[in-house]
């Protein structure tokens, strides 16, 4: 979008958003220590939610309740691990976002699927 054009288009009163351009690394290393990040945080919750119920539910604690409701649960967990190992194999630019005073991959604008 040329420069006339966006002007014209924010006096106008509409908002314009333009894409994010992926960000060269400063280094390889960086690229790993970046995607290493961004694997744990992605996988750490539905990986916690898989084992914890396989856990609790093997200790006992899921006794009152009926099979298909533990099994409902171990399939959300294990559809969110799947969605997410799909948006990370996905990723074609180095996008990187801050989280927690970190640098992650933003796999929104990364290219990973959207689903």
């Amino acid at each position: 979008m040329g420069t006339g054009l966006l002007e014209s288009a924010r006096s106008a009163g509409l908002a314009v958003t333009l894409p994010t351009a992926a960000i060269p690394p400063i280094s390889p290393d960086e690229v790993i220590q970046v995607m290493a990040r961004t694997l744990a945080d992605e996988l750490a919750q539905p990986l916690t939610l898989l084992i914890g119920t396989l856990e609790l539910w093997q200790a006992g604690y899921y006794a009152d309740e009926p099979p298909a409701a533990i099994w409902a649960r171990l399939e959300l967990a294990s559809q969110e691990l799947a969605r997410r190992f799909a948006q990370l194999a996905g990723v074609q630019a180095y996008v990187p976002r801050m989280r927690a005073g970190f640098v992650l991959l933003d796999l929104d604008q990364a290219g990973g699927p959207a689903e």
